[in-house]
């Protein structure tokens, strides 16, 4: 939805658009709840509009086809090429390395895979099934799965914490493993919070407790801010219902639900045949959620077509032989996947196995985190190619004075060794604080876009070139070599330039460590998410150091690769070099949220649905 200027009364779709860390009174105003707790037909009606407090969980798939999976997909074929290339063209040394590679990447996914999967498990095990609550202005015992913001919440000793909480009296000790790995317990109060939007994650948050954790000590009353299903308007996505019910009927439905309010605009069929579509289109402009009742099939159409040529991405859902037309010209046509008939789930792009509207919002976040991971590997991969361009072009820039800072050995040991694990990791990244707090980017923005790769090919690649080539005429200085010294086999500096060109390798790998760092985020910063959130690019990171130390100490693969250990006191010069790239990007992007707070645009999404007063 677009941001309004003037002050209303929070709806229920603005239950879970806050932040839990805002003062006590406003955040009770904005879930529209009290200390005496809710009303249960409050809570039910509720219930409805946010669907259960649970974990989503997936079908799981067979192991085999999961661990045969990584041995096929496109990039693991192309390290299969290579490797066949490798073998055919008399180097079975490179062949076998690049066949290790893919045997360590496909175990590392297999593993985490599986890992995940146990977590999900794991955590919907914490997840009690019965929560203690105040409802009616007493004390009640409640599925967990019924909770709903705006819920009190009693924890004591021994209790496992049901839903996302804002502590408003008491203190407990909480143990947060499940989510930071931690063993000791962290101590939770109702001490102030500070303003909305403090710094700092919210986990770090004194008065605030998490889903699955548990209540080791103490007791504590708790304002429920955040189930299961989360109600994300903030998306920036718009509702509007198109039914053949009457206009009474249709709002008190939508009401119930979450959509629209007391003032939503109702449309009759009569009245949206009389309009030109002139008059549709200004009346879409608004920006407003709506409600289009007695409305045809045709109408649905209609409004489809001209919501598509205001640049919105619209998405319709449908169940009968009717929304048929129309679920197949929206962008994303979605049918029931229980009750809807064939004819809508074949017409259909996205079939709800479930019938629960609230999915769609996780299928979206679920998408929008699977869109940023392949932005975050794209600027990882494309970082790392001017450091490795850059060499070439001084070299020929120089008409040979200046010998190869590089050779296409150790570009291939980049390429297919120390980059691959990480570059994978980035694509299994969580997804990053206000993935739903953002608006969705344009319809005709691509996966990468001009800022993204100056991102890349000139900050964190500009800056990696710099500090290798700088590591690389270290090391020629300090062994005595002049500009146009010979250092070719039989040379006296020949051992010295192996030095040197295993220095610049050694470089490109600390640069992209503090790349990997860097490229987890898009705005948001490293300790927002946390050093140790994604442990499988902190595995592909140690892989990769491991790997670049057996490239210069072992001396079969110091033979083939052509590297030398340099001095001991010229490695220490690589130390700082991850600091300064992640350091770099760092700063790059506080500019960015700096940016991002002074002003937000982007286009809407509009998601139409029918009603049945059956519903």
């Amino acid at each position: 939805m677009t941001a309004q200027t003037s002050r209303r009364t929070p709806t229920d779709s603005d239950l879970q658009a806050h932040d839990p860390r805002e003062p006590i009174d406003v955040l009770l105003r904005d879930l529209r709840t009290a200390t005496h707790g809710l009303a249960s037909l409050e809570a039910a009606r509720r219930l409805t509009a946010h669907g259960p407090n649970e974990l989503t969980r997936h079908q799981g798939r067979h192991w085999v086809s999961e661990l045969s999976s990584q041995f096929t997909h496109p990039l693991a074929l192309l390290l299969w090429i290579a490797a066949i290339l490798s073998w055919i063209t008399a180097t079975p040394a490179l062949s076998i390395a690049i066949v290790a590679v893919i045997a360590v990447n496909a175990a590392f996914a297999f593993v985490q895979e599986q890992q995940a999967e146990r977590a999900v498990e794991a955590l919907a095990a914490y997840l009690p099934a019965q929560a203690a609550t105040i409802r009616d202005g007493h004390r009640q015992s409640v599925d967990a799965r019924d909770l709903v913001p705006g819920d009190l919440l009693i924890v004591v000793e021994g209790d496992r914490v049901s839903a996302d909480a804002r502590i408003l009296s008491g203190g407990v000790e909480v143990d947060l493993s499940t989510l930071n790995g931690e063993s000791m317990p962290a101590y939770r109060s109702a001490e102030p919070a500070g303003a909305a939007g403090s710094p700092g994650p919210l986990l770090e948050a004194r008065d605030l407790l998490f889903s699955g954790t548990s209540c080791t000590a103490g007791q504590a009353i708790a304002l429920v801010f955040a189930t299961g299903m989360r109600s994300c308007h903030t998306a920036g996505i718009r509702l509007l219902v198109i039914t053949g019910d009457d206009g009474l009927t249709a709002a008190t439905i939508a009401r119930s639900v979450g959509i629209g309010g007391p003032d939503t605009k109702v449309v009759t069929g009569a009245e949206l045949e009389r309009m030109s579509d002139h008059a549709l289109d200004e009346l879409l402009a608004e920006g407003q959620e709506m409600i289009f009742a007695r409305s045809s099939p045709e109408a649905k159409l209609r409004i489809a077509d001209a919501l598509r040529a205001r640049g919105e991405v619209v998405a319709m859902t449908g169940d009968g032989v009717n929304d048929a037309p129309a679920l197949r010209r929206a962008d994303i046509g979605i049918a029931m996947g229980r009750s809807g008939t064939d004819v809508a789930r074949e017409a259909a792009t996205l079939v709800l196995t479930d019938d629960n509207f609230a999915t769609i919002v996780v299928a979206i976040q679920t998408g929008r985190q699977v869109y940023d991971n392949v932005r975050k590997f794209i600027v990882y991969i494309f970082a790392h190619a001017t450091p490795e361009v850059v060499p070439f072009l001084v070299f020929a820039l120089s008409g040979g004075q200046v010998p190869l800072p590089l050779t296409v050995l150790l570009i291939l040991a980049i390429d297919l060794g120390t980059e691959t694990l990480p570059a994978l990791a980035l694509g299994r990244e969580p997804a990053e604080p206000g993935l739903m707090d953002r608006p969705p980017r344009p319809r005709n923005q691509g996966v990468i876009h001009g800022r993204m790769l100056l991102r890349a090919w000139l900050l964190l690649g500009g800056i990696s070139a710099a500090l290798v080539m700088a590591g690389y005429f270290l090391t020629l200085h300090f062994g005595g070599w002049h500009l146009g010294d010979p250092t070719g086999p039989g040379a006296p500096l020949h051992h010295l330039w192996l030095q040197a060109t295993t220095m610049t390798f050694l470089g490109i790998v600390a640069c992209q460590i503090g790349t990997a760092l860097a490229a987890r985020t898009q705005t948001a910063s490293l300790r927002s998410i946390g050093l140790a959130s994604n442990r499988l690019l902190l595995w592909g990171m140690a892989f990769e150091l491991l790997f670049a130390i057996a490239l210069i100490t072992v001396p079969s693969l110091q033979h083939v690769f052509g590297t030398a250990l340099p001095d001991p006191m010229l490695l220490l010069v690589l130390l700082p070099f991850p600091l300064i790239v992640w350091g770099a990007d760092e700063m790059y992007r506080w500019q960015a949220r700096k940016r991002t707070g002074q002003h937000r645009s982007g286009e809407q999404i509009s998601l139409t649905t029918e009603s049945e007063a059956s519903a």
